[in-house]
């Protein structure tokens, strides 16, 4: 199983570069992104518009970083937390 975050848009955004994504596609997360993906993926998740929503996602984020990215873990997830405008939360120590 590997993560996806589902794109409805792929309008732009001019504070970073994105990516063309297909809309109604989605976008399988990976440490293998261009920066254009990961502006995309960031993109897509400061879009939503209810805090609650952006709290329920950072704490599985994290957790997926920690497994899939050990070695940039914490610095994948205090910079989700920076633009998501929220307190990083506690993540494993990186190997």
């Amino acid at each position: 199983m590997q993560p996806v975050l589902e794109m409805t848009t792929t309008d732009g955004s001019d504070l970073w570069p994105v990516a063309e994504i297909e809309s109604s596609g989605f976008l399988p997360l990976s440490g293998e992104l261009s920066p254009a993906e990961v502006g995309t993926a960031v993109r897509c998740i400061a879009g939503c518009s209810a805090e609650g929503d952006l709290v329920d996602f950072l704490a599985p984020a994290a957790d997926w970083a920690s497994r899939q990215l050990p070695d940039h873990c914490s610095a994948v997830t205090a910079a989700l937390a920076r633009v998501l405008d929220l307190p990083a939360p506690a993540v494993p120590p990186e190997r």
